[in-house]
């Protein structure tokens, strides 16, 4: 586990699953949306500043 981005997907995993716990289906959904959005945004901020390194990226291959 490294970066902030990765802490702050697994405290927005945990929130999703309390939501939908509680059985706040819309509130979960939208927090998963806007969750995607953010950190998508933040991908290509690192791409643009030349920070992002693809090579830290995870892949299963079966």
């Amino acid at each position: 586990m490294r970066g902030l981005t990765t802490g702050a997907s697994m405290w927005v995993a945990a929130a999703v699953g309390v939501a939908c716990g509680l059985g706040e289906w819309i509130i979960a959904g939208m927090t998963v949306l806007l969750a995607l959005i953010i950190i998508g945004l933040v991908r290509k901020l690192e791409k643009k500043a030349g920070t992002y390194d693809a090579s830290e990226n995870l892949e299963i291959n079966d």
